[in-house]
């Protein structure tokens, strides 16, 4: 059947559904629909709230928007040997 007769049974209020082919696809097809505030503010929040329960990291914090323009959360990570402080810059693209 012609596109064109499959588009106007459809109708102008028709939504288009795009179907992943493998999870890790939908995984990211569901990170990238998220928008950058919302991964940033929540997803990264609740990872890195985890990895601190797990003693994985020592402290986190997001300063997006304040203090060191470009960084949107400061880890901190402690060892018997070291001391590490990183910056995590989040942006919204594919």
């Amino acid at each position: 059947m012609p596109k064109k007769k499959i588009a106007s049974r459809v109708g102008p209020k028709a939504t288009l559904i795009t179907l992943a082919p493998t999870d890790l696809d939908a995984g990211l097809m569901w990170l990238e629909g998220l928008g950058e505030p919302k991964f940033r503010d929540s997803v990264l929040h609740e990872l890195f709230r985890k990895m601190k329960e797990r003693g994985e990291i020592k402290w986190f914090e997001n300063i997006h928007g304040r203090m060191d323009k470009g960084v949107d959360y400061i880890l901190v990570i402690e060892t018997e040997l070291e001391r590490k402080a990183i910056g995590i810059q989040v942006k919204g693209k594919p």
